[in-house]
This record gives structure tokens, sequence and C-alpha cells, in this order.
């Protein structure tokens, strides 16, 4: 069995390696950040560390919205010493599955935003790989600059 924290953004069923997920709190000012890409949305202080926050929308070719209050952010630890964060609309919880009701995802490892389809009660999330959201954001060199 296999744990994983799943959530939403708009029509989207998504989740992540509950491993992977440090913590989930309410929505807070986003802090912009000038010349940033648009993968981007800024960055967010979390108990001291500058946390990046992605621009999860645009990654998954999806529409923008205002943050709205009932919105989440969901921080997580994609690599040594560094958090990176996303908006969420809503936050399912977390859920076990067996292997054998998950379908790994083949193809481009450098463009693939998702590891693998996981079916939940007869619903699907997709699972999103952390280390392919931590290359498209280039967290080394943004928060290096920011540091």
């Amino acid at each position: 069995m296999t744990n994983i924290v799943t959530f939403q953004i708009e029509n989207k069923r998504l989740a992540l390696d509950v491993d992977v997920v440090e913590r989930i709190i309410w929505a807070v000012e986003i802090t912009k950040l000038p010349g940033a890409s648009n993968t981007v949305l800024g960055v967010i202080n979390v108990q001291g560390k500058l946390t990046c926050v992605l621009n999860m929308r645009k990654l998954l070719n999806l529409n923008e919205k205002r943050t709205h209050i009932d919105d989440r952010i969901v921080i997580c630890k994609f690599i040594p010493d560094y958090q990176l964060a996303f908006l969420v609309d809503k936050v399912n919880g977390v859920v076990c599955y067996n292997e054998g009701d998950s379908l790994a995802i083949e193809g481009d490892e450098n463009n693939s935003l998702t590891r693998k389809v996981v079916k939940v009660a007869d619903e699907l999330h997709l699972v999103l790989d952390p280390d392919h959201l931590a290359h498209c954001l280039n967290a080394e060199n943004l928060l290096a600059k920011l540091l």
C-alpha cells in the first residue's frame, strides 16, 4: 500500500506521494518576483524560509484565477534544503492505493509533469513527478539568487 495526498486544481484530480508533502496551509499573500518566469507565482515566507510558489495552472494549461480565501498551498520538499509550493483549489486528503491500481506513464521524462495514474474510489488521479516540477522551476538557481 502506498499513501498519496490528493487535491484538485479546477477539474484536475492530482496527487503527490505523502513523503514529498511537508505541509498544507491556507492561502496567503504571494510576493511577486520581477523577472521570474511565468511558471512562478512568487515567494512566501514559511517559518523563516523563502519558498517559491509554482504556477500550476500555467504548467497544466488551465485558465488563471484569482486566489480565493478557501484555496490551499501545498508545501513540498522537492530538493535538499529547499521547499517549493503551489496553490490548489481543494485538498481531498490522504488515501492509500495498491500498486495494482496504478499505471506508470511512459514518455519523455523531460516533459512529463506526471509519473503515474492512480485509481482511488473509482476516480483517477494524476500523481505529479516532484523532480520534474523542481526542474520546471529551476529551483536551485532561482532560490540561490534570492538568498
